[in-house]
């Protein structure tokens, strides 16, 4: 029951960082024991859920995939995370702010000079 306890007490702060509500269950329980037996410092946890704390839908699972893409990154402290979060880099492994790209985006801006532009839009001198 005192491990029970502690977890429940740190996801209780993880859920705040998180901007979450609810009540820890044993799938929690199992995620933040399967964090900690990997290694990942409190702090480290605790960043990842501020990091979530914008995200729509399951927040641990976003926590989650931001721990396991700060670990890919080479994050292994948070001390490294943040040198992650200040140059920018995404925390979700996907290129920031970068959505999809389609076939119609793939062309050559055609440029213009000024009489051709004229010309084209029917402007007389």
């Amino acid at each position: 029951m005192g491990r029970v306890r502690q977890l429940d007490a740190l996801l209780y702060r993880v859920y705040e960082a998180a901007g979450h509500r609810g009540k820890p269950g044993k799938a929690d329980r199992e995620l933040l024991t399967a964090w900690q037996d990997a290694g990942m410092s409190e702090g480290l946890i605790l960043l990842a859920a501020s990091q979530a704390a914008q995200a729509t839908g399951g927040k641990m699972r976003y926590i989650d995939t931001v721990l396991k893409n700060w670990r890919a990154q080479g994050a292994a402290t948070e001390a490294d995370a943040r040198a992650l979060i200040a140059a920018g880099r995404p925390r979700d492994g996907q290129g920031a702010n970068k959505g999809k790209t389609v076939s119609a985006q793939m062309y050559e801006q055609r440029e213009y000079d000024e009489k051709e532009l004229e010309r084209r839009l029917g402007v007389d001198d």
